[in-house]
């Protein structure tokens, strides 16, 4: 049997997704080898957007999305806007039924504006890892650190989130 791990990585970005895939499989026979695409995909559906968010001036304070798209306050006190936009990442990833794959997500991002930078940390997903029917979409949440006093603005990041196929 052979064994095969496949790496995808996708760069959120507000205005496209690049997606790397490294994999192919060979399978050989005698002398000859015929090189297999791999089935595997995985694509960006959304971003990651935290939405319009009015910061305490003397305090910092956090958000936070859930992978289920709900916005909290998780620390001090901001007052949270109701932006139609706002919501976590999503993510479709596609394969060969029943094969398994994991997340990897980084430790944090900076978002950057008008301001200091803003870090989202303590990324969650809510990916079972399995491709039941071949197919999975799992979406992806964070905590928002704004700062005392952040000046207003738009504020953006990247940050890559890697898919590997077991």
């Amino acid at each position: 049997m052979q064994l095969r791990k496949t790496l995808l990585t996708a760069t959120l970005l507000s205005s496209g997704l690049f997606v790397a895939l490294h994999n192919a499989s060979a399978l050989v026979t005698d002398a000859s080898v015929l090189i297999n695409p791999s089935p595997n995909s995985f694509v960006k559906e959304g971003d990651l957007i935290f939405g319009d968010v009015t910061p305490a001036t003397t305090q910092p304070c956090n958000i936070t999305m859930s992978p289920l798209g709900d916005l909290s306050v998780s620390l001090g006190s901001c007052l949270l806007g109701s932006s139609p936009l706002a919501g976590s990442a999503s993510f479709t990833v596609t394969g060969l039924p029943d094969s398994t794959y994991s997340v990897v997500i980084p430790p944090d991002a900076t978002l950057i504006g008008p301001g200091d930078p803003m870090l989202v940390s303590g990324f969650t997903h809510n990916s079972t890892g399995l491709l039941t029917a071949g197919t999975e979409t799992f979406n992806l949440g964070g905590t928002l650190e704004i700062g005392a006093s952040q000046q207003e603005g738009s504020y953006i990041g990247s940050f890559d989130v890697e898919v590997v196929f077991n």
